[in-house]
């Protein structure tokens, strides 16, 4: 049997969350929401996540690439990482530590 698979999800627009994990649940993948990054920064000292999901563009005083820097300065430069965006930080992400980088809106189609 397949263990679950989690992973954190920094997003700010509830529809598209909301979206994601209806999408993640049957393929066996548990997706914590998180709406602000500090939510997110805290829980990084007591779960350990198999990937994390980044909104480029997050409402707030700190940015998905901000909180990508913290996560690969801490314990956690092993765990993957998809930065997600509207707009074109592709690069940027990428040459800050994202494993990869997906352009929004998202869609489930393969």
């Amino acid at each position: 049997m397949r263990d679950l698979v989690t992973i954190a999800y920094l997003e700010d627009d509830q529809e598209q969350a909301d979206a994601v994990v209806r999408w993640l649940k049957p393929q066996g993948i548990q997706c914590i929401v998180y709406g602000e990054p500090a939510e997110l920064r805290e829980s990084l000292d007591t779960i350990n996540f198999d990937a994390i999901m980044l909104d480029v563009e997050i409402r707030g005083e700190e940015s998905g690439l901000s909180l990508l820097h913290h996560i690969r300065r801490e314990r956690l430069e092993q765990t993957p990482v998809l930065m997600m965006s509207a707009n074109a930080f592709g690069q940027q992400a990428l040459s800050c530590g994202a494993d990869d980088f997906l352009e929004k809106p998202l869609s489930s189609r393969i």
